[in-house]
């Protein structure tokens, strides 16, 4: 809308962007990461940064740029090759430095951001190792953003109950938690809980004035420490100079303002009242006395501790390279963080987020426990349309591989394919704290060969899986079916597993099934060795395990001809880590510049000035640019010159790839 400010006209002009190009892997020259913290109490390492270079030698540096005592780590990676760089506190040892020195702190404002950059494009993620394991796979540019909705399972409990026993030992105590790290200065971020999170320990001291006695509650104690005088219950007269108490209790002393205490009231109080009274004296003539009856207070000592829990909203301010954590208050799933929104209004200050969920119960009481998270995506790349391959183990199968859909807006249908292949209905949802079902419920499986669900919802979502092997989980954020993927991919372990214990899920369009290289020529696949995914148009699978899945490493897959997803799924017999390792998301970015300065979305440009909107891609054939309905450019640049009030509204760019996608 126009309006005039100052005098000046101005004009406002909404940028919307559509996106329909995939990437090459989720590579970068840049990454920021906040590492998670983890119980000491089931954590035992390593914990490293798994950079892979692609066609080019890369020097990479690692920093906290807001810690000026932390030395930069500076390794050479050769092209396609992998190094692993372990994170250690400042005397290079383990312990539980992942929690006192590198790790993210709840509630508290840290200066142990790190930023990962390079000289030619890499991969990267972080590994956590030892029993509670898992694969954070970090997403460059596609993981920064300034509205987040955090996704995590919302089933299973962290740790276990005080009835387990010895499994009971987890200190200090598991949780679900969020981790932020910021990109610039000055950054303001509001958190909108979905449930209650963590915000300290409370306790204190004072002295309590009561009638009678409190019972305790849970965190507090009451230790009775005296008596004192209360309120004036009544007043009695009397024209003699000796007075006794009834009920032979010993006489009330002729003196003035003497202070007696009884644990029974005299009869004038009531026969039978167990309240303690106070009796003083007061000389009012020459033979006549005032007898004033109190009622007696008890005095305690009362001490409280307790956890200290609020559903109300939390606004933090992050320097670049600081990070900060939120917890969640309970264990349990429904407990959990998911459906909690992480913004910021400042839309040039984006930053990084995690979502932990900490030694993760897979079972009941005597179970395996597994760290599971990921770091995840700006909600302006939720979607439509997913396909949740699910793990070959038939235990994680049947027992604990689940779904969680999480809406961006309201009345939001999911729609699945059954195990007939038609697609229904299981669910209508609002934004919060997310819709779980269990992959069995729909997958048609038999001989381990569990296979893939479709899900497809009326309006954008964000889904996370949880999956594993045996009684060990891990977990992901999903990426979007189409135009998304990459046309090449490594991944190298960091763990001594057996040839079974590593699955790779593979799925691509079937027109380009036939195209992989994998491993240098190791391995050979043609179309035939794949499935059609069910509920798709031209989507297919394959499974890789055994000699396949070890043929080399690291593991290198690439296609010729289109853009595919894997993920590895990596078990060692104690952990197991799950991660996506192809791009979430594409690759086109569009930029509003005016003046030749990068500006918001919504920007105000005054009459009479030129402004230029800039699309960007990778392979990308078509550009169209629609205002008010109409194309009005089929170029990757929109020059709007000498703009007038009538020229203010939406402009819309979409692009279309050369691997297939529609025009949205």
């Amino acid at each position: 809308m126009a309006s005039l400010i100052d005098m000046k006209k101005i004009v406002l002009i909404l940028l919307t962007v559509v996106f329909c190009v995939p990437a090459f892997s989720q590579i970068d020259t840049e990454f920021w990461f906040a590492i998670p913290s983890s119980t000491s109490g089931h954590t035992s390492g390593p914990f490293s940064f798994m950079i892979y270079a692609e066609s080019e030698d890369a020097t990479v540096t690692i920093e906290q740029p807001a810690n000026p005592s932390f030395t930069p780590i500076v390794v050479d990676v050769p092209a396609y090759q992998f190094e692993s760089v372990k994170i250690a506190n400042s005397n290079g040892v383990g312990g539980d430095f992942w929690t006192k020195e590198v790790g993210a702190a709840i509630n508290t404002v840290r200066n142990n951001g790190f930023r990962i950059t390079s000289t030619a494009n890499i991969g990267c993620y972080y590994q956590a190792g030892g029993n509670n394991g898992e694969a954070y796979t970090l997403k460059g540019d596609n993981g920064l953003g300034t509205n987040f909705l955090i996704s995590t399972q919302n089933v299973k409990r962290n740790g276990c109950a005080e009835s387990c026993g010895k499994y009971s030992e987890y200190q200090p105590k598991p949780y679900n938690s969020v981790e932020i790290v910021a990109t610039e200065d000055n950054t303001e971020i509001t958190i909108i809980p979905s449930v209650p999170i963590y915000l300290g320990e409370e306790s204190g001291e004072d002295i309590i004035r009561s009638r009678t006695v409190k019972t305790n509650t849970s965190g507090e104690t009451f230790e009775l420490i005296g008596q004192e005088v209360g309120a004036l219950v009544g007043q009695v007269k009397y024209n003699s100079n000796t007075v006794r108490s009834n009920r032979n209790r010993e006489p009330w002393r002729q003196v003035y303002n003497q202070k007696s205490f009884y644990s029974n009231s005299p009869d004038l109080a009531g026969a039978g009242d167990t309240k303690l009274y106070y009796y003083e004296f007061v000389r009012v003539g020459a033979s006549n006395y005032i007898y004033n009856m109190y009622v007696a207070n008890y005095v305690y000592r009362h001490t409280w501790s307790y956890t200290n829990c609020s559903s109300g909203i939390l606004n933090i301010r992050l320097n670049k390279g600081q990070t900060y954590a939120i917890r969640a208050c309970g264990q349990l799933g429904n407990e959990h963080l998911g459906g909690t929104i992480i913004k910021t209004n400042q839309f040039r200050k984006p930053f990084a987020v995690n979502s932990s969920d900490d030694t993760v119960e897979a079972g009941n009481c005597n179970s395996g426990y597994d760290l599971i998270g990921d770091q995840i995506l700006p909600v302006d790349f939720a979607g439509n349309d997913y396909v949740v391959i699910p793990t070959r183990d038939q235990t994680a199968f049947n027992n604990y591989e689940t779904v969680t859909v999480y809406a961006t807006e309201p009345d939001t249908e999911i729609w699945v394919t059954n195990r007939s292949g038609a697609l229904v209905k299981i669910a209508t949802i609002d934004p919060g704290t997310g819709d779980s079902f269990k992959t069995s419920t729909y997958s048609v499986y038999g001989d381990k060969r569990n296979t893939p669900v479709y899900v497809n919802t009326s309006k954008p979502t964000i889904l996370f899986q949880t999956t594993g092997i045996g009684a060990e989980l891990g977990g992901s954020v999903l990426p979007l079916l189409s135009c998304s993927g990459s046309t090449e991919a490594t991944y190298k372990r960091i763990k001594n597993s057996r040839d079974g214990d590593l699955t790779y899920n593979l799925m691509v369009r079937t027109k380009f099934a036939n195209d992989f290289v994998i491993c240098d020529g190791a391995v050979q696949l043609t179309q035939a060795d794949f499935t059609p995914i069910r509920g798709t148009e031209d989507w297919s699978y394959i499974q890789l395990s055994g000699a396949r899945a070890t043929a080399c490493d690291p593991f290198t897959i690439r296609n010729t001809k289109g853009p595919f997803h894997i993920a590895a799924l990596d078990y060692d017999g104690a952990s197991f880590t799950q991660g996506f390792f192809t791009d979430y998301l594409p690759a086109v970015e569009i930029h509003l510049k005016k003046n030749e300065i990068l500006q918001d979305t919504v920007v105000n440009i005054c009459a009479g000035e030129d402004v230029v909107l800039i699309a960007e891609g990778l392979d990308v054939t078509d550009y169209i640019w629609t205002y008010k309905g109409n194309i009005i450019c089929t170029s990757d640049t929109l020059k709007l010159l000498n703009v007038t009030n009538s020229m203010s509204g939406k402009y819309t760019a979409t692009a279309t790839s050369i691997y297939g996608c529609d025009v949205i």
